[in-house]
């Protein structure tokens, strides 16, 4: 448009798929122009529409507008608007080409839109030699990106899954993001299609659209009521329009995309859609087509007069109940409209249903088919109430009420079923997790080792894997690593021999088996088995197992010291597990998200981690098994590290049963000693009470000598080194913690650790090796993307460059409260007995030592007493 307003002409056109953005684009453009005092024209509505019955010319308009044009360029400069090219007839090419040779000639700027797959040949020619002779200059509108995708929809859960299945295409994922496509506004693209369809043409959509993507031709002329020349002539037109594209296998067909399919389907009338699909479901019983597929149509057309129509929904769940459990859902809510409850098929019908409803992640819906199917008479078969029974227990323990859970498989336990190995290794299972729930670790691996023996005669190889999971997670709570090692080494291997057909019967072997594999600290196994285990989850649609997998997921994720990515991981597992009512993932994923908000903020931007460590207490609330209280422990991490350490330490020695902490999982404890004796240095609490914690650590580490372990046990260790001045004694206890947490790639706990080393040398004095630390922990920080600990670092290095003197006189940058606090913490007075005396909460004291340590470069209380004493 400067080149137009300088004189000089010129044409553009740019290209994509409907829906893309093209008319957005050319819109803009119009506006631009009009902001700029551009002559603009542009082809009236209806130009290209040789049916209406009012034109007293086809085309008139076209056939008039190069001389228009001509006379109009000689008086000003004209920007002329060409938008869904591709409709122009293949007759009118040469006005086309008229025009695009004025654009040389004359002030006259063209810009254009089209599809490509549209064009018509003539047309096509035109605007080749024009791209050729560099007369007219073309520009591809590809996808959009996820990032751009996001300004668009905004920050919906699903936004990756839409932008995926719309390819990036607006119109598509705006009708995707609506959920009703034919209501969604970006629907409108396709209106002017359909209206230029003859009768017979849309029919035929219609027919398609019933068909489901991609069709046979021949089964779409099989069930049309037009003949079948007539129904190949609509097929041409629909694939020359571009509503319809050849797709492999060949010869079949599809439309450009599902959600054009389901705008034609919403607008058909509903009892030409019945009578569509009973067409298509006789025709395909007989040709033999599979179930699934006939189940569909027999769905959408159900008759109760019809027996066979039972049978088919039912045959066509229990086939698909594993791999596609939200189709199953369809039919088995049809197939019960259907059947009478004295009709012995209703038991499994309901039972079908609640289980698929289970898959799905709906325990509430699944849980009330459960209840109506045992508040009917005994079943038939004794087998369908034991299975009832054991999904009742599974339900309730998704929803986190363990006792429930627990209650209800022990009843089943009581029901003898003869040839019942399969359902009996699921009941030893939900015994199994339940008494881990207790820390009842010996009665777990019985109850374990019981399900592998069913499991194993029953043929389930996912049976298995659970199985041999829970005896692992049994022994090494127990303190048997060499029996886990052995377990969980079976496991792994039953799994990856296993096909994903196979495993998709019980998709929570992976999950079992992988959150294992991380607790024994086997990351690249679990991260490995949790990759495979998502994808499956995601293609069959078993979302119930989805949340706590991508929970698992970001935990390594954190642990690896991917903190954006692990956080974005738990955000869509939150999401999930609020859908589903999973309420143990629920508060676990709160739980992680606490401590990777810590470590992804800085500095008094606290508020994001502590109301993420206050939801995960409030969800767990009223829950005291295993879970909750590592719930809980989470958050008190999450507390400690933004600057609470009272708060987190009364938290975890409530919830844990004191500083030995009984009721927490025997695997969590070092990570939880080592925190509470940093966070007693950190208060100043009871004497000897840090000391108290590292040896339990040091001691639990001897028993349990993990990587991991022994990481957090030598880190504490040589934290209470500097303490008690003793700095050679730090860095040698740090440093083998350092080498425990490299081995296992804890990327952010050996930046800590380093930490612990520079900081225990600093508070002592001794400058030696501390540039050293502090640049790997730099490093970290910055692979990590995390700014709190970037910012530790920094303390860190101010504290080496600074003298004493230096150090001292920052003394005079704290205000006086804080002046008021440091002086007392430096009389030995803790945080608790400054809050009492200045009439302050904990936390306000604990804020005021946090600023108080960050002004003057000190990590502790014994630092903060030297350096007052140094003044003095």
């Amino acid at each position: 448009m400067d080149n137009l307003q300088a004189g000089t002409g010129g044409a553009a056109a740019i290209f994509g798929e409907p829906g893309i953005g093209k008319t957005t684009l050319l819109t803009a453009s119009l506006a631009y122009a009009k902001a700029r005092d551009l002559c603009v024209v542009s082809a009236p509505n209806g130009a290209l529409d040789d049916r209406r019955p009012y034109a007293p010319a086809p085309f008139e308009w076209w056939q008039r507008l190069p001389d228009g044009l001509t006379e109009l360029s000689a008086r000003t400069d004209v920007l002329l608007v060409l938008d869904d090219l591709h409709r122009l007839p293949h007759f009118l090419a040469p006005v086309l080409d008229r025009l695009l040779e004025l654009t040389v000639c004359a002030p006259v700027l063209l810009i254009a839109a089209y599809r490509p797959r549209q064009l018509p040949l003539e047309v096509a020619a035109v605007v080749f030699q024009a791209t050729s002779s560099r007369a007219l200059r073309t520009y591809p509108i590809g996808a959009l990106s996820l990032a751009d995708t996001r300004q668009i929809l905004g920050d919906c859960p699903d936004l990756a899954t839409i932008h995926s299945d719309g390819h990036g295409n607006p119109a598509y994922m705006r009708m995707l993001a609506a959920g009703s496509p034919d209501t969604s506004d970006a629907a409108g693209v396709f209106s002017d299609e359909l209206a230029q369809l003859s009768p017979t043409d849309l029919r035929a959509a219609q027919l398609a659209s019933a068909l489901r993507d991609p069709f046979s031709p021949d089964l779409l002329v099989a069930v049309a009521t037009a003949a079948s020349d007539e129904t190949l002539t609509a097929l041409d037109t629909l694939v020359a329009r571009d509503l319809i594209r050849p797709t492999e296998p060949a010869p079949r067909l599809a439309f450009r995309h599902p959600v054009l399919a389901d705008v034609v389907y919403a607008r058909t009338p509903v009892s030409q859609r019945r009578a569509m699909h009973a067409r298509i479901g006789a025709e395909l019983g007989r040709r033999g087509g599979s179930m699934a597929a006939r189940a569909y149509h027999v769905a959408r057309a159900a008759d109760p007069t019809e027996p066979a129509h039972v049978d088919t929904l039912l045959v066509a769940a229990r086939e698909a109940t594993d791999a596609h459990p939200d189709a199953a859902i369809g039919w088995l809510t049809v197939a019960l409209t259907l059947i009478p409850e004295s009709d012995g098929r209703w038991y499994e019908a309901q039972l079908l249903l609640a289980r698929a409803r289970l898959l799905t992640g709906q325990p509430k819906a699944g849980r009330e088919a459960l209840h109506t199917l045992l508040a009917r008479e005994p079943a038939p078969d004794r087998q369908v109430t034991a299975t009832a029974l054991v999904l009742s227990s599974e339900v309730e323990r998704q929803l986190g009420n363990f006792r429930e859970a627990d209650a209800i498989a022990r009843t089943a336990a009581l029901t003898a079923l003869p040839n019942g190995d399969r359902i009996m290794s699921r009941l030893r299972r939900e015994l199994a997790e339940n008494a881990l729930e207790a820390l009842h670790y010996d009665r777990a691996a019985r109850q374990a080792t019981a399900a592998t023996r069913h499991a194993r005669r029953s043929a389930d190889p996912a049976g298995e894997i659970i199985a041999f999971s829970l005896t692992a997670l049994a022994r090494y709570s127990d303190d048997k690593p060499g029996n886990a090692e052995t377990a969980i080494g079976r496991a792994a291997r039953q799994a990856d021999a296993t096909s994903d057909m196979v495993l998709l019967r019980d998709l929570s072997c992976l999950y079992e088996l992988a959150r294992v594999e991380a607790i024994m600290e086997r990351i690249g196994d679990a991260e490995r088995h949790l990759e495979r285990g998502v994808t499956l989850c995601r293609s069959s649609g078993q979302s119930h197992i989805l949340p706590a997998m991508l929970k698992t997921f970001g935990d390594i994720q954190l642990r690896l010291g991917r903190l954006a990515r692990g956080l974005e991981t738990l955000d869509e597992a939150a999401h999930l597990a609020r859908t589903s009512d999973d309420r143990p993932s629920r508060a676990l994923v709160a739980g992680l998200r606490a401590n990777a908000l810590v470590w992804l903020r800085a500095g008094a931007d606290t508020a994001e981690a502590v109301a993420a460590a206050d939801e995960a207490v409030r969800v767990c609330d009223g829950h005291e098994t295993a879970f909750a209280v590592v719930v809980r422990a989470m958050a008190a991490e999450a507390l400690v590290h933004v600057g609470e350490p009272e708060r987190g330490i009364h938290l975890t020695l409530r919830a844990a049963g004191g500083r030995d902490l009984p009721r927490l999982p025997t695997w969590r404890r070092p990570r939880q000693w080592d925190l509470l004796a940093y966070a007693e240095h950190g208060t100043g609490g009871e004497p000897g009470a840090a000391d108290g914690y590292v040896r339990r650590a040091r001691s639990y580490a001897r028993r349990r000598p993990s990587p991991l372990c022994l990481g957090y046990a030598g880190r504490a260790e040589a934290r209470a080194h500097g303490v008690q001045g003793n700095p050679r004694g730090a860095a040698e206890t740090g440093t083998a913690a350092l080498a425990q947490f490299e081995a296992r790639d804890a990327k952010l706990d050996t930046a800590l650790t380093g930490l612990v080393i520079a900081n225990a040398c600093l508070d002592n004095r001794v400058a030696d090796g501390v540039s050293g630390h502090l640049d790997r922990a730099a490093g970290l920080a910055d692979v990590c993307g995390s700014p709190r600990l970037a910012e530790y670092v920094a303390v860190a290095r101010r504290a080496l460059n600074a003298t004493l003197p230096l150090a001292t006189a920052a003394l005079d940058q704290l205000t006086a409260r804080e002046s008021e606090i440091a002086a007392m913490v430096s009389t030995g007075m803790t945080n608790s007995q400054i809050a009492a005396d200045l009439g302050l909460s904990v936390r306000t004291v604990d804020g005021h030592l946090w600023r108080v340590y960050h002004k003057l470069g000190v990590t502790n209380r014994a630092s903060l007493t030297r350096l007052l004493a140094h003044r003095s």
